[in-house]
């Protein structure tokens, strides 16, 4: 089956604005608008905020019109607010969908329950029983499995940011959407990268959390993270990393392990404490979908299930030993609350301790806080809010898996989206990507919107239409034609090179010929000067005229290569019916509707009539200036008609001076009835009509023309009577200047012409 693609300029707006994540981190959730469609992409909270105020700006939508929504992933920030969506508003999980991985949907439920413990807040959002209702919508998707609902068509690919975290690419209409969620493309010893679409993409919704920035290495990373715990625990320090309960705290655990056992004679004594929650958690859930990590786990060659190092897990701070250097991974990573805040409000008065920071972290956090170095070296308890003196170092090596400008650039590069809308960043990274992409990508419309902020544009889409039966057939006999022409073209092009190469073998057989010759005149002592001066002269014409000759073969060689070297395009029309339906578009000719679908085609056959004096053949001669030969037949009745194409007829009653057309509606035979209808129309009660105002005796002239030429075509254009017979041009009469002038040197027109003449001068 041949398959033909076809841009289509799509007249309905497409529709894009956050309701969170706008020139912000946190509270992801995107809408999109078009055909009557609409999607949200993810829904988190903000987790630099409390209570409603954590929530997006949900009151600018219609919960129940949101057709799907996709959860990339298992973090706060793209997920937390699915629970009070779903329970607090009009969304109907039973009609409406939700769909993510199964790896998201199931770690998506336990961090969700760690969460009801670990917030602070006064107001919670959502119970333990919301979280299960979630649940029970949540629809599992694999990776590049293809699904439709509601004539939306929608797969996922790996976004490489932590186990199950997918991008989300959808097609409505033929309009293609890809929202990435937090993706990286870095290699990582825990996730595999993620995989950017082998197809084009119309609208990219990406995020811009590091703005311009690059990332180091993985390797400098690595050295710099080891180098500073390292640099902690020897100053007897205590070195807490906070992490994401699941994905980095493994990544860096692995990290440390490797490097524990490289300095095993010096860290030997040094604890590496996981909390048990976390520990447990993850081991039980990365072992269940250990198939869909990085080739060393899947392969055995690192196991972060079987720790050596890292074996010590504690419930709660206090088992922790004051006066002991360790390290210490513990959750949340913002640390807002949870065992993360109580253990850093114990441990950052003293100097000697550490917090090296491996994520990225959102406004309005302490992690944030402490980052940008406070002025007032305190941080408040949230246990009794008393003020604690902030002493300990702070670094910031960054493992967090999201994109850096080097990937986004490549990532555009790779799909050549019409449209790149940035979301997941400050307002300051953001504006500083969308600076260097319009920089990078000229052309390329690049959109940051707030939250609540709409952006509408329209697309050019390219949509996939299915030729089949009698056209695809009438199709492939043109392609088959094409590529034999190719082949002729191929086969003369091979026997030009075999002449190139011909020659150049015997160029160099005239030039030791001719240097041979050199060496015999130079043996004449006596002329030897002049013999010499005499050889540089013919030398030189010699060698001219080889180079002459030498030229323009080459010039005729070089200039059939090239005839060869681009192959050329050819180009043809087709014509058929399209069905569109929701399954597919086909392309067919007419006759073959009823063969492929189930469709009742119905003919409609128009006529009209006119107030017409001329002949038949007049206007087969007006069809073929304008179009190509009419042909006319006669009916079974054995009255003539003129045929145009296969389903136009126009008769003509020269008795009654009537004309009609006939004709199957179709749109390109209503434009051609339209043109004979005001052909026709113009023709009054005779041809002599047309000129009778131009002469005294004006049909007398013209007499004398349709008696001299009985099946010329005679029409007025500007003060000329323009003569046309057999689509040739054979004279012209100027009415103002009384000239007639013919259009071949005929001496029987011209004697024609004259007498002609006579006539319009006695006038």
């Amino acid at each position: 089956m041949t398959s033909l693609n076809i841009k289509n300029i799509k007249n309905d707006q497409m529709v894009i604005y956050p309701l969170g994540a706008g020139q912000e981190v946190g509270r992801s959730c995107i809408i999109l608008e078009y055909k009557g469609k609409t999607i949200m992409f993810d829904c988190g909270l903000h987790m630099g905020k409390n209570g409603h105020a954590s929530l997006p700006y949900f009151d600018n939508i219609k919960p129940d019109q949101i057709d799907i929504i996709f959860i990339t992933h298992f973090h706060l920030d793209h997920c937390a607010a699915l629970p009070y969506f779903i329970a607090k508003t009009d969304f109907d999980g039973k009609k409406q969908k939700v769909y993510a991985t199964s790896p998201t949907r199931a770690i998506y439920r336990h961090v969700l329950r760690d969460s009801l413990t670990d917030k602070s807040e006064n107001i919670k959002l959502y119970t333990a029983d919301d979280i299960e209702k979630s649940m029970e919508v949540i629809n599992v998707i694999d990776f590049y499995e293809e699904m439709e609902h509601e004539n939306i068509k929608f797969k996922c690919y790996p976004a490489g940011h932590v186990l199950g975290a997918a991008m989300f690419l959808v097609e409505i209409d033929g309009v293609r959407v890809l929202y990435t969620g937090d993706y990286s493309t870095e290699k990582d010893i825990l996730i595999p990268p993620a995989q950017i679409p082998n197809e084009k993409v119309d609208v990219l919704i990406v995020e811009g959390t590091y703005g311009k920035c690059n990332h180091e290495s993985r390797s400098e990373r690595e050295q710099q993270l080891t180098q500073e715990v390292m640099r902690i625990v020897k100053n007897k320090g205590q070195c807490l990393l906070p992490v994401f309960a699941l994905g980095r705290a493994q990544e860096i655990v692995l990290i440390l392990e490797e490097f524990w056992k490289q300095n095993s004679s010096e860290l030997a004594d040094i604890k590496i404490h996981f909390t048990q929650n976390l520990s447990k958690k993850a081991n039980q859930i990365f072992q269940y979908y250990k198939s869909m990590m990085a080739d060393p786990i899947r392969k055995n060659q690192l196991n972060p299930f079987n720790l050596h190092y890292a074996p010590n897990n504690i419930t709660k701070h206090d088992e922790i030993d004051e006066n002991k250097p360790c390290v210490i991974l513990s959750s949340p990573f913002n640390l807002q609350s949870g065992i993360s805040r109580t253990i850093i409000e114990r441990i950052c008065s003293k100097p000697q301790n550490g917090v090296i920071l491996t994520g990225f972290c959102p406004e309005n956090t302490l992690s944030k806080e402490i980052q940008n170095e406070k002025q007032d070296k305190t941080i408040n308890s949230i246990i009794d809010g008393r003020k604690i003196p902030f002493n300990m170092s702070v670094k910031n090596i960054s493992f967090s898996a999201h994109a850096d400008l080097n990937q986004t650039t490549n990532f555009i590069r790779a799909i050549e989206p019409q449209h790149v809308i940035l979301v997941h960043g400050s307002s300051i990274k953001i504006k500083e990507l969308q600076k260097e992409l319009m920089k990078t990508f000229v052309g390329l419309q690049v959109h940051a919107p707030n939250n609540q902020q709409k952006i509408c544009f329209n697309l050019n889409a390219t949509e996939s239409c299915k030729i089949v039966g009698e056209l695809e057939k009438q199709i492939s006999q043109y392609i088959l034609q094409y590529v034999q022409e190719i082949e002729s073209l191929k086969q003369q092009q091979a026997i030009a090179n075999e002449d190139k190469e011909i020659m150049e073998e015997g160029s160099p057989k005239e030039e030791n010929a001719h240097d041979h010759e050199m060496e015999i005149e130079e043996k004449d002592e006596v002329h030897q000067h002049s013999s010499k001066i005499d050889e540089e002269i013919d030398n030189g014409e010699e060698q001219n005229a080889k180079n002459i000759e030498s030229t323009t073969e080459e010039n005729l060689l070089i200039k059939k290569q090239q005839s060869f070297k681009n192959y050329p395009s050819k180009s043809f029309q087709i014509e058929g019916v399209m069905i569109a339906d929701e399954n597919d578009v086909l392309m067919m000719n007419s006759q073959d509707v009823a063969k492929y679908k189930a469709i009742k085609q119905v003919k409609v056959f128009t006529s009209m009539k006119f107030h017409y004096a001329g002949s038949l053949k007049l206007v087969q001669l007006f069809s073929n200036q304008i179009f190509y030969k009419g042909e006319i037949l006669q009916d079974q009745n054995g009255v003539e008609y003129l045929k145009i194409f296969d389903d136009i007829l126009i008769y003509v009653d020269q008795a009654n001076q009537q004309a009609m057309i006939k004709w199957i509606s179709t749109e390109r035979n209503d434009i051609i009835a339209d043109i004979f209808g005001d052909y026709l129309s113009q023709i009054k009660d005779s041809r002599e009509d047309i000129f009778s105002e131009q002469f005294t005796d004006g049909n007398n002239i013209l007499k004398e023309v349709l008696r001299e030429y009985p099946d010329s075509l005679v029409r007025l254009e500007e003060g000329l009577i323009i003569i046309n017979k057999d689509n040739v041009q054979i004279g012209t009469i100027d009415l103002e200047e009384k000239e007639i002038k013919t259009g071949q040197k005929n001496k029987d027109i011209e004697e024609k012409y004259q007498s002609l003449l006579n006539l319009l001068k006695k006038n």
